[in-house]
């Protein structure tokens, strides 16, 4: 979860609306290069913590984060350094899971295919 980060975002941007009602561009920029330093960091630790625990053989990130920069950046180092299998899509495969749920819905909806509002999700179906 990222609420820790995305309220101390919050608080920061609205401390600095106290002395400035309109931010310049340049701490605008500045702010989001420290969230998105700070939630690739995060990432980095929390894959790192599992690195302690599991015997992983790879790192796979998929997407439409898996399009950022720093984040293919960060991970590529890490890779390397642990020694450790990398896949990345190429940036025309770094779409939002979303946009590709709702492609899917588009398809079953033009057949006619609907699920009743009494369809029970999960996580583990078996195919």
């Amino acid at each position: 979860s990222f609420s820790g980060l995305k309220t101390s975002f919050l608080y920061q941007v609205r401390d600095l609306k106290k002395e400035s009602p309109e931010l310049s561009e340049t701490t605008i920029n500045n702010l989001c290069a420290s969230y998105q330093r700070a939630v690739v960091d995060y990432l980095l630790f929390k894959f790192k913590k599992v690195l302690k625990t599991v015997d992983v053989e790879g790192i796979a990130i998929a997407g439409g984060v898996s399009a950022n920069s720093l984040l293919r950046s960060s991970f590529e180092a890490l890779a390397k350094e642990k020694e450790l299998k990398l896949m990345l899509p190429s940036f025309e495969f770094c779409t939002d899971n979303g946009a590709m749920i709702a492609g899917v819905a588009n398809y079953k909806i033009a057949e006619g295919n609907f699920d009743g509002l009494d369809l029970v999700p999960s996580s583990r179906l078996k195919i």
